[in-house]
């Protein structure tokens, strides 16, 4: 999906960024106890540079390989009335790391009993089409003047 950020959630409460920010901040949490479960060593990126541009976390494998991952939490089910979202700039790092660069969801996030956490590698080359939100309506030209 390709959108463009809307005035609507610039404008969003207070109370809903901060619990927005929180459901973020556990599922940067449950990912990192996955890698760790998984025998990879984690860090979250987030800890040395606030929104650190692209990705969360970087998890290293004995081997040395590195996963690039971004980590998209939700409160609720994942779903088409419930989608998760990348920037340009962490659609941008996809492109650049491609197998390396995983998106991981997680839905449920703040719900020990029914968390869900989906890894997909390499998101940028699975997309097959882009749905253009009702953001771009503010960028439209509609008075005939193109």
């Amino acid at each position: 999906m390709i959108g463009k950020e809307s005035e609507t959630l610039k404008r969003e409460p207070a109370e809903k960024t901060q619990h927005r920010q929180e459901i973020a901040q556990t599922g940067i949490e449950k990912v990192m106890e996955y890698e760790r479960k998984h025998g990879r060593n984690p860090t979250d990126m987030n800890i040395s540079q606030s929104n650190h541009p692209g990705y969360d976390i970087e998890s290293v494998e004995d081997s040395g390989k590195i996963r690039y991952i971004e980590v998209k939490a939700l409160s609720d089910k994942w779903d088409s009335s419930n989608p998760v979202q990348l920037t340009k700039m962490e659609f941008e790092t996809a492109r650049k790391f491609k197998s390396e660069f995983w998106l991981y969801v997680v839905e449920y996030a703040d719900d020990a009993e029914r968390i869900k956490i989906y890894p997909i590698q390499n998101p940028a080359e699975k997309v097959n089409y882009y749905l253009f939100d009702h953001g771009w309506i503010d960028i439209a030209i509609t008075d005939g003047s193109e």
